[in-house]
């Protein structure tokens, strides 16, 4: 969605606060508050709060995050978090000023920001904020941060072979012992609930406030960071927080590896992807509006129950789900029944594990996933996307109201039936596309790990319909070429032809096979997939079919399917003993002349590779990325894990040594 960001002043108690408001063109009626931690202002660290607020802005969800009094451009003098509840109430205020189908907030809070969102609750018990996104939230005193020492830094050093290796030789630093010590003495201290209570009085306010709060939390907790640490040891010592991070209405995601601010893209897109999701749950039913607020510890009802269904092929699928894939098949024939069916029938006959999961909810199918399953030493440890090299676009099935939320049962659901599973693989994927994003949130609420990878370049044109123009302003090689080659080839007997269906299909097809086998490329693994294509789309006059022939010999041939306002080039292929005539060349201009001015599409579309010929008939190029994703909560997939961590984190490094030894590129 399309949105704008415009600067923003408010009055907060004779100061002048200034923010930025993202706008959505068509807002939300929930509105989100970035709340800014520590000694920070509007931006955030790494630019995060910028990055979440556009986020969230394209998703529908106008943001206002904005500049404490004596931060960033905010006059007056300089406070803490504890000090800025007026600011808090002002910022909701001129949120709702400016967008007045705002009913209802959410405030967004990192480290002490968490915290400050809880006191402001406590405070001022403000009906409208109606749900709070806490990200590792501060709860630091001596003793806080003694136990974390002691439980997760002490703890690893005790089992490093080094450490005893230095005792022993008496490289351990008497300082070193010491700080142990007084570690252990200030987090048995802690445990004294009462001292904690009376020396701490601001955490005792964020679980009243925490208990109190009747609408959703969304709570997000680094993996690799003392706060969060820190922040899990209190709630479990102390008896004012019991019970509260299991409440029904508290949404926890920990996320494994990841440092204090998220600063890597890659936790980023989690943090930005989990909020959305949790902002788009149907119909909110964990946050209460602003006139009609849930009571206080009081949960709203669930939404409706959801079912799972599998399927092994798709002939098995019942009528409405079938229409569910054909809605889909209006944006690419590869989302639809006829290239799956005959992607199981000739590639994956008998597989055992081919399977599509489908979700019903209130008895109507929202989402399919098409997916197939790969065994290894008895056990079901990867899955990925049902599709092949054949494939060039890959989606999941979604009805227009499907959400990250539904799309999450079913990725649970193929985890609880295979407990093994390490690893699910979606490719190739449009990244801007919603179904891109959808299942990405999808896989993180469902306690997977994604990450985005490259898959190839794809060279496509929009068409306006002018060929003559078109042709024109290809460049004068390849006009030359297409000028000398065709008088050439019609001078000694070359001819041209073109089929959809009927008679001459059978020959055609032959003719496409046996121009294949004498072509460059290697022999097809599956040689009834293309066979089985064609016939498929011939039946539904999608095919385009066209054959070189020099008299009697065919020595070239393109497969070409037109579905809707769409071309796409499947199949090129050439004889090598004929490239002289630029056979390959003459056939695509036919087809593409067929392509302007009879089919009259609004798009041609090369599918895969960045193969140099495709620039010289296309003027715009996308990629297609893939997402992996990985189970934290299995052998395999914490395998899988740290090897991708591993991995990329090499690649990093290898990229900042070539950048240092050959100069930043200009």
């Amino acid at each position: 969605m399309n949105y704008t960001e415009q600067a923003i002043t408010f009055d907060c108690a004779q100061e002048t606060l200034v923010g930025i408001l993202a706008l959505p063109q068509a807002p939300s009626a929930t509105g989100v508050v970035v709340v800014v931690g520590g000694p920070q202002y509007r931006v955030g660290s790494h630019r995060q709060f910028t990055l979440l607020a556009r986020t969230l802005a394209a998703g529908g969800y106008p943001v206002l995050r904005f500049d404490y009094r004596g931060m960033g451009d905010s006059p007056g003098p300089q406070r803490d978090f504890l000090q800025v509840t007026e600011d808090i109430g002002r910022a909701i205020d001129a949120l709702q000023q400016r967008v007045p189908q705002v009913t209802r907030v959410a405030l967004w809070g990192l480290c002490d920001g968490a915290s400050a969102a809880l006191v402001y609750c406590q405070e001022s018990g403000d009906s409208r904020v109606a749900g709070l996104c806490l990200l590792n939230p501060w709860v630091r005193s001596q003793a806080s941060l003694a136990r974390a020492h002691v439980k997760h830094y002490y703890t690893r050093r005790l089992r490093q072979k080094e450490f005893w290796i230095k005792l022993s030789s008496g490289k351990v630093a008497t300082a070193a012992l010491a700080g142990l010590w007084q570690n252990l003495r200030l987090s048995r201290a802690g445990a004294d609930r009462k001292a904690a209570q009376q020396l701490l009085p601001f955490q005792q306010r964020m679980a009243r406030a925490w208990r109190a709060f009747g609408g959703s939390i969304l709570l997000l907790l680094s993996g690799d960071d003392y706060t969060a640490k820190e922040f899990l040891e209190y709630t479990r010592m102390d008896g004012g927080w019991a019970g509260l991070l299991e409440r029904p209405n508290v949404a926890r995601h920990d996320l494994p590896g990841t440092d204090h601010t998220f600063s890597n893209a890659t936790a980023r897109a989690q943090v930005e992807e989990l909020t959305l999701a949790w902002l788009r749950r149907p119909a909110q039913p964990d946050m209460p509006t602003a006139d009609k607020p849930t009571a206080q510890g009081q949960v709203a009802a669930p939404a409706p129950s959801a079912a799972v269904e599998v399927y092994r092929h798709p002939d098995e699928l019942p009528p409405d789900v079938q229409a569910l894939f054909g809605t889909a098949e209006a944006l690419s024939i590869e989302f639809g029944l006829s290239w799956y069916r005959n992607l199981v029938n000739t590639v994956y006959p008998r597989h055992p594990g081919v399977t599509i999961y489908v979700l019903r909810s209130a008895g109507v199918p929202t989402a399919a996933l098409p997916v197939i399953l790969t065994r290894r030493h008895g056990l079901w440890t990867d899955g990925e996307s049902l599709s092949n090299y054949y494939t060039a676009l890959y989606a999941p099935v979604l009805a227009p109201q499907a959400s990250a939320d539904e799309l999450a049962v079913l990725v649970r659901a193929m985890r609880r039936t295979h407990a093994s599973l390490g690893s699910l693989r979606f490719t190739p994927m449009d990244p801007q596309s919603d179904s891109y994003r959808i299942l990405r949130a999808a896989l993180v609420r469902a306690g997977m790990v994604p990450f985005d990878f490259f898959c190839f370049g794809n060279w496509f044109m929009k068409v306006d319909g002018n060929w003559p123009a078109y042709l024109q302003s290809r460049s004068g090689m390849l006009r030359s070429t297409i000028k000398r080659m065709g008088k050439k080839f019609a001078a000694d007997g070359g001819t041209l032809e073109m089929v959809q269906s009927g008679p001459d299909l059978e020959r055609c097809l032959r003719a496409y096979e046996q121009v294949y086998a004498h072509s460059w490329k290697g022999a097809e693994p599956y040689p009834d997939f293309m066979p089985g294509l064609v016939r498929a789309c011939s039946e539904r006059g999608w095919l385009r079919l066209g054959v070189a022939w020099l008299k009697d010999e065919p020595i070239a041939a393109q497969i070409w399917i037109i579905t809707r306002d769409k071309a796409d080039i499947y199949k090129l292929a050439y004889h090598e003993d004929y490239k002289a005539y630029a056979p390959g060349t003459l056939l695509t201009v036919m087809l593409m002349q067929q392509a302007f001015e009879r089919d009259q599409v609004g798009e041609i579309d090369y599918l895969i590779g960045d193969d140099a010929y495709k620039k010289s008939w296309m003027g715009e190029r996308r990629e297609r990325w893939g997402l992996i994703a990985y189970n934290p909560r299995s052998l395999p997939g914490l395998f899988g894990l740290c090897r991708e961590f591993a991995g990329r984190a090499i690649k990093s490094v290898r990229q900042r040594f070539a950048v240092r030894r050959t100069g930043p590129q200009s």
